[in-house]
């Protein structure tokens, strides 16, 4: 008898192609109310995700505020600080901020192809904007993760230069893909949380720019568990065997 291919083996085994596994979104307009929620999309995802974030830093300390936005029924994470114009007057010169989310409470194990979200500015007044008024404002964009508490950081993908001078009027989002280099494994019913960490920093542009962040969406696949991937490569040995009789 002839032994089934090692390939036919990992192919059984193997995470299906990438989907979106789930979404994060944003409520709460206050210091004290504000919340994330984790909404599962794809069926193989099960998880009920607990999402938090922490350490919102600036780099003027003078600045410690910050607020979700709520806008024609979307709300954004708006740290509320200038990013892009360090020469602004105080508080309002942070000159980047950065934050991290945590996702913890899982029990599948997860691999991740990308990051996907939303990005837009605001006026001061936390008014989205949509129209430009012809001035140039572009930031510097870092997503980085880690997988062992915030001990080790990498980044997701190279920083991005996102140009956010308005010019549309009716969709003011700007989509923002941050591939991984090779698929990261997470495996949430161990001690490998995921953590994911922004920061939003000037490119040494004269105008400010306060930049928010909307739905982010994890894209890749449920890694099928010891057991399933067992029973799916039996299957596809009794396929074969039904094939070659």
């Amino acid at each position: 008898m002839k032994k089934l291919p090692a390939l036919a083996l990992l192919l059984a085994a193997a995470p299906a192609h990438a989907v979106v596994l789930w979404t994060t979104s944003f409520s709460g307009t206050a210091e004290t109310s504000r919340s994330l929620t984790n909404t599962a999309v794809d069926a193989s995802f099960t998880d009920t995700l607990s999402g938090t974030y922490a350490n919102l830093t600036f780099s003027d300390t003078s600045f410690t505020g910050s607020a979700f936005v709520n806008v024609s029924g979307r709300t954004y994470f708006s740290p509320n600080t200038n990013v892009d114009n360090p020469a602004a007057a105080a508080p309002q010169n942070g000159g980047s901020w950065q934050s991290e989310f945590r996702y913890t409470g899982g029990s599948q194990t997860i691999s991740l192809d990308s990051i996907t979200f939303d990005v837009n500015r605001t006026s001061s007044a936390g008014a989205v904007a949509t129209t430009s008024d012809g001035l140039l404002r572009q930031v510097l964009l870092t997503a980085e993760y880690s997988t062992d508490g915030g001990v080790n950081w990498f980044n997701v993908d190279v920083a991005k230069t996102v140009n956010i001078t308005p010019s549309i009027t009716a969709t003011p989002d700007l989509g923002q893909t941050y591939s991984f280099a090779s698929p990261l494994v997470v495996d949430h019913s161990s001690s490998s949380d995921l953590w994911i960490r922004f920061k939003a920093e000037n490119v040494a542009e004269s105008t400010g720019a306060y930049v928010n962040l909307h739905n982010i969406s994890f894209n890749g696949s449920v890694v099928p568990e010891p057991a399933s991937a067992l029973l799916g490569a039996t299957g596809l040995l009794l396929l074969l065997r039904r094939r070659r009789a």
